[in-house]
């Protein structure tokens, strides 16, 4: 089975041999909200059908109105639910015709006058293709179905999280399907993508989210210009293609930091030992700097300049094993803003006399 999105209908499911099996028009609301037999969203989606009916030439693949609203008691929406005991065609076909007569309301009243001047033949047809699935559940409650869709394959660790980035991967796909850039998607696809990120999500380990990898926009920019892990580059006279990249790195690392944090609750403690380890190896390096930069001041700052630039790149620190280079760049200019590091053979000096 497969899926297609605006080809026929808002969702078609595809069957193995390449025919629509069934047609979905999906409708939802925030609201609580009732579906009568005068909604403009079933006489919205009654004429949908009517125009599938005339393209299509045979039967019609069952036709299934989905809906956030609850079907009024005692109407022709509520006789064509998806339970054969509660289902009568006939009953709902004379109420829905009452309406289709009646003058009524000026949006749906040329819907409703061609669904009245069909054979009965094609409205039997349509009715019959036809099922409502009302009080489905809203938006908010989609990771919940996930869970119960999904069953074993969501992980016991960091669930929310998982299901976050399986609902961000179905929305690039489901961009690709309205662009027309592929076909359809396969339940296989789904168990695939998520059986190769369910291990990122195992006990103890860090999944690599998209805040690592995005960079901010230029209002978010902004405001870091002016913090101090960028003075201290300034100190080392960084050209400006190096403090852009020191901002991104920064906005990243933290972004993806800020993103564990509220997902993990134990990562506190991780997180210390990881900017100690950086810590560390930075002030043996730092040593050595002290020691070899020359005495003129020029000198001093592009030999500190080397030094931001290079040092970070084979350190041994790691994160609950992740060992991403934007989450180490932007860590150490995370601890730079805090002034526990820094790049220029003489800023402490320097940062006690700006001070």
């Amino acid at each position: 089975m497969a899926v297609r999105l605006e080809v026929i209908e808002d969702i078609d499911v595809v069957s193995e041999d390449g025919s629509v099996s069934r047609s979905v028009q999906a409708k939802h609301h925030l609201n609580d909200y009732t579906l009568t037999d005068r909604s403009q969203e079933l006489w919205r989606t009654m004429r949908v059908w009517m125009d599938l009916d005339q393209e299509l030439a045979g039967a019609l693949p069952n036709l299934h109105l989905v809906t956030t609203s609850k079907a009024a008691s005692d109407t022709a929406v509520s006789l064509l639910g998806p339970h054969p005991a509660d289902r009568d065609v006939t009953v709902a076909l004379s109420r829905l015709l009452v309406v289709a007569r009646e003058h009524g309301a000026r949006d749906t009243r040329e819907i409703r006058r061609r669904f009245a001047s069909l054979p009965e033949s094609s409205q039997l047809k349509l009715l019959h293709a036809a099922t409502i699935l009302d009080a489905s559940e809203p938006v908010t409650e989609l990771n919940d179905r996930l869970r119960v869709a999904l069953g074993m394959v969501v992980p016991r660790e960091q669930p929310d999280a998982f299901l976050e980035r399986v609902t961000g991967w179905w929305v690039d796909r489901s961009v690709e399907l309205l662009a027309g850039e592929r076909e359809q998607m396969t339940g296989q696809h789904l168990y695939e993508y998520c059986d190769s990120v369910r291990d990122d999500y195992r006990r103890g380990s860090l999944a690599i989210t998209s805040e690592l990898r995005d960079d901010p926009n230029a209002d978010a920019k902004q405001p870091l210009l002016s913090k101090p892990f960028v003075w201290q580059l300034n100190l080392v006279g960084a050209p400006d293609d190096v403090k852009d990249l020191a901002v991104r790195h920064y906005y990243r690392a933290y972004a993806q930091r800020g993103r564990w944090a509220r997902e993990i609750d134990d990562l506190d403690e991780d997180v210390k030992a990881y900017e100690q380890t950086l810590t560390d190896e930075w002030e043996t390096e730092y040593v050595a700097l002290k020691v070899r930069a020359p005495s003129d001041a020029e000198a001093r700052a592009g030999e500190g300049l080397r030094f931001a630039m290079s040092f970070g790149s084979n350190t041994r620190a790691q994160l609950r094993g992740v060992d991403e280079h934007v989450l180490c760049r932007g860590t150490l200019h995370g601890l730079a803003d805090r002034l526990t590091i820094g790049w220029h053979p003489d800023y402490r000096e320097l940062t006690a006399a700006d001070e």
